[in-house]
């Protein structure tokens, strides 16, 4: 059943709504009653990645090597990219251009592409050099993303042209073969110049990375990290009023200050493996079950 009713100016343009992950879009509306489907787009594999949603299109990526345009009107295909990879990361639709990263786990190939929103052209494409999903964030000039599955590199590249700016990369996670590499990354949130990343284990061994990182924006210098709750973190952080919240997957949601990392609170979750949203003085997120935590 196709939906009689035109798009309005209401945007999803990226995972977690915004540059902070905060996923909270207070002038978006949603369906409050009983809901009924209004179309279905089935692709040749699974679709685990997150839609965008702009200016009428949904934009969302398959693990049948493709990302998709698709009409929000009636569930049409606008157009379709081949990457070549499987496609599970989320995309980012910014000025006039659809960001999205393709990759397999445990493949050695990882790749961020730059997509004309209007027909699916190739604008540019930048390799990560290992393999994974390649999350991606991007703010102002720069896609903010990480290489996936077991690289433990951060990179900033120029939106324009696909340009390599900086890269960032911890002891143990930069070695000559993927064996060598510890950690995995998380999506990328960017706040206030400052990049913020979790990082979860590849490796049982000495030299596991397990701390939540604070990465200057322009040039990717390290500003602070600080491990949380003694375990790995898999969830993107979310920023709001100058805390970053994030949670291990073991134990507690962590709210740090932004600007060094110290701690402001801790919730114990049992384990973490969401990105919480920030909305009207409440953190939301799911750990088994779904919490609003707030101010006593």
């Amino acid at each position: 059943m196709a939906r009689a009713d035109s798009h309005t100016d209401e945007a999803w343009a990226q995972f977690g709504y915004d540059i902070a992950n905060t996923g909270h879009a207070p002038d978006n509306t949603g369906p409050s009653g009983d809901v009924d489907a209004q179309w279905t787009f089935g692709t040749g594999a699974e679709v685990v990645s997150s839609p965008a949603v702009v200016d009428g299109t949904a934009y969302v990526g398959s693990r049948d090597n493709s990302v998709y345009a698709v009409n929000v009107a009636d569930g049409t295909e606008k157009w379709t990219f081949d990457t070549g990879d499987p496609v599970a990361s989320s995309p980012t639709v910014r000025d006039g251009t659809v960001y999205i990263g393709s990759g397999v786990d445990s493949g050695v190939s990882g790749t961020v592409y730059a997509l004309d929103v209007a027909d699916g052209t190739e604008q540019w494409k930048f390799g990560t050099g290992t393999g994974g999903e390649v999350p991606l964030t991007v703010s102002n000039n720069t896609v903010y993303c990480t290489d996936g599955a077991d690289g433990g590199k951060l990179f900033a590249v120029d939106k324009s042209d696909g340009s390599e700016k900086w890269r960032f990369g911890k002891t143990g996670s930069l070695g000559s073969s993927p064996r060598n590499r510890t950690a995995e990354f998380t999506r990328p949130t960017v706040a206030n110049g400052t990049v913020y990343v979790g990082s979860k284990n590849t490796q049982s061994n000495s030299n596991r990375d397990e701390n939540l990182y604070a990465v200057n924006a322009e040039d990717g210098t390290e500003q602070w990290s600080t491990q949380i709750s003694s375990s790995e973190v898999r969830a993107s952080p979310a920023v709001a009023d100058g805390t970053v919240y994030a949670g291990g997957t073991t134990g507690n949601l962590v709210a740090s200050d932004a600007s060094d990392g110290s701690e402001h609170w801790t919730f114990d979750l049992g384990g973490l493996y969401s990105s919480p949203t920030v909305a009207d003085s409440t953190v939301y997120v799911g750990a088994g079950i779904l919490y609003a935590l707030a101010e006593q």
